[in-house]
């Protein structure tokens, strides 16, 4: 078995400013795109990971790793940090947002730096040695949060279904020297969402809790020259428990403004990303010698499943708002099976809410696993029934009809574990 990684920054510095809501003019921390190259028994499966909202130019880069590499795209894994301190490129754009020249350049450039990580990682393969570990992190929280009046808005819910579990693939030379780790947690990059300088001027870019997760395990690693790489599980309706703006509440208890956090979130992102580092390290370490694997079963199944789509139609996007839903055509779900070993790894293009994850990880057959979300360009959020009839903040954002996402997810990887034989 080999495994080789390699990072490289994706954070558009030659492009600034440049943005969305607003435009980023600083760089608070990189961005960055990491791959894990890893071949056993024959077959070889790239785990690419963004810090960026979604995995973008997914398949583009199939493509050419195919014709470059020969690897079918079943075994090239997108993963990403769904952070939101990032600016869009083309590839990112939501409907009615405009593409730009900034952002056809910003795609191309991501494109070439994940190309340019793979390209390294593919070249630095050595002999190696691996596990899966895992364990729980209490860094994230359900925000789906009920007012007085049963109406449902973005908070926190402290006894809301929530994933605690913090997942991690790690590899290592036959030396011990740790090359790579794959973390999974369900959360979203949002502590420092909209953050600007100190000054309260200029918006910057940065990795959230995610990126800083990973500064932390890289840098206790690093006499390793570890790659450590995060992606974000099921955590469509998932916080981080310090969040970058607090709700302020009017007599009939409907949200009604904002508190904000200030430059200061930007401290409190930082010792999120720690702490889970903390826990990340303490789990690697924990991993025996003689509980490592010098071989992997590598398979996998790809499958597009359409699903039936709508819009909303009508004023604003507030839980007390009207509005009607129409059909909206189709949308493509692309689902993902890898198995290493008795390791499973769900691969999906959209936002996942916990509870999902928690029911697909349960109705499989399998008892480690990652779910890789936002796993190519996204389709927005997939609430469950629950929270699509009770318009929660992953309504808003869904474009999937009547909820029923679930419906075409579950059953269809319970088909792709036979496929795969």
């Amino acid at each position: 078995m080999k495994v080789g990684a390699s990072k490289r920054t994706i954070a558009p510095a030659h492009l600034l400013p440049m943005g969305f809501h607003d435009e980023y003019g600083k760089i608070y921390r990189d961005v960055f795109v990491r791959t894990i190259a890893v071949e056993s028994q024959g077959k070889q499966v790239l785990f690419t990971t963004f810090e960026l909202p979604s995995a973008v130019s997914t398949k583009r880069i199939r493509a050419a790793v195919k014709e470059k590499y020969g690897i079918d795209p079943e075994y090239v894994c997108f993963g990403a940090t769904h952070t939101h301190e990032a600016a869009f490129s083309t590839s990112m754009m939501m409907p009615g947002m405009p593409a730009t020249e900034k952002t056809d350049a910003y795609d191309e450039f991501i494109y070439e730096q994940a190309m340019a990580s793979i390209d390294e990682a593919m070249a630095n393969k050595r002999e190696a040695k691996w596990a899966y570990t895992s364990g729980k992190s209490y860094i994230n929280v359900c925000r789906d949060q009920q007012g007085i009046d049963g109406v449902w808005f973005q908070g926190r819910d402290f006894e809301g279904p929530s994933d605690k579990t913090l997942a991690i693939l790690k590899f290592t030379d036959l030396e011990g020297k740790v090359i790579a780790v794959l973390m999974n947690y369900g959360m979203h990059g949002t502590a420092c969402y909209l953050k600007k300088d100190e000054a309260g001027e200029t918006m910057m870019i940065a990795g959230d809790v995610p990126g800083f997760v990973s500064d932390f395990v890289e840098g206790y690693y690093k006499e390793d020259g570890a790659v450590a790489a995060w992606s974000i599980a099921a955590g469509g309706n998932q916080n981080p428990i310090f969040f970058c703006i607090y709700q302020k509440y009017n007599e009939k208890g409907i949200p009604d403004g904002i508190f904000s956090t200030g430059y200061d979130a930007w401290g409190l992102c930082e010792h999120l990303g720690q702490t889970q580092g903390i826990e990340a390290v303490k789990l690697i370490n924990a991993v025996k010698d003689e509980d490592m694997k010098t071989e992997m079963d590598i398979r996998g199944v790809d499958r597009t499943v359409k699903v039936p789509a709508m819009k909303r139609v009508g004023r604003g996007i507030k839980p007390t708002d009207e509005f009607k839903v129409e059909d909206d055509g189709e949308i493509e779900m692309q689902l993902k099976l890898t198995t290493l070993d008795d390791v499973a790894v769900y691969s999906i293009n959209g936002e996942l809410v916990a509870e999902i994850g928690i029911r697909l990880k349960d109705a499989m057959p399998f008892d480690k696993a990652m779910i890789l979300s936002l796993s190519a360009e996204s389709i927005g959020y997939i609430p469950d029934e629950r929270g699509y009839n009770n318009r929660t903040f992953a309504f808003f954002g869904t474009r999937i009809k009547d909820g029923k996402g679930e419906a075409y997810i579950t059953p269809n990887f319970l088909d792709m574990v036979t496929e795969r034989h």
